[in-house]
């Protein structure tokens, strides 16, 4: 993470010191430097730009560092697919989206954080018919 981090803030730094060294010379000698502003506008949007990516990705990591225990249960596999199928099938439905889980092995169960699971496969899901959602029959989950 210190490396994705770092990545964006070098040049957000570099950047900004430059447009702080331009500005500073136009301020001391207004008759030898010349402040292009549309220099100036391309730079600031730049910062702007790579800090509300380096936000975002400051906030996901926020969220996924956030679980610090895990809840384990057993459950048996058909039931999380059973509320899955249950939770999204009406959003999933208004968009003319079939979803079908196929569980070739109902009795198979897992130890596993139900709440955590549940959000990986709904994200997941969701994921799918946002890159699917201009095919016809494009999402089938096995």
């Amino acid at each position: 993470m210190t490396h994705e981090i770092m990545n964006s803030i070098t040049p957000i730094s570099s950047l900004a010191d430059t447009l702080q060294k331009n500005l500073q010379l136009a301020i001391e000698h207004p008759e030898k430097t010349r402040l292009e502003l549309e220099d100036l506008n391309a730079g600031v949007k730049t910062i702007k730009n790579r800090s509300e990516g380096l936000l975002k990705f400051a906030k996901t990591y926020r969220s996924l560092s956030k679980v610090t225990q895990l809840n384990l249960q057993r459950v048996k596999i058909e039931d999380l697919f059973n509320n899955i199928q249950r939770l999204m099938e009406p959003s999933i439905k208004a968009k003319n989206i079939h979803v079908e889980f196929n569980i070739t092995s109902p009795k198979l169960e897992l130890d596993i954080d139900m709440h955590l699971i549940e959000q990986v496969l709904i994200n997941l899901i969701l994921n799918a018919v946002d890159a699917c959602k201009n095919g016809e029959n494009a999402l089938k989950l096995y």
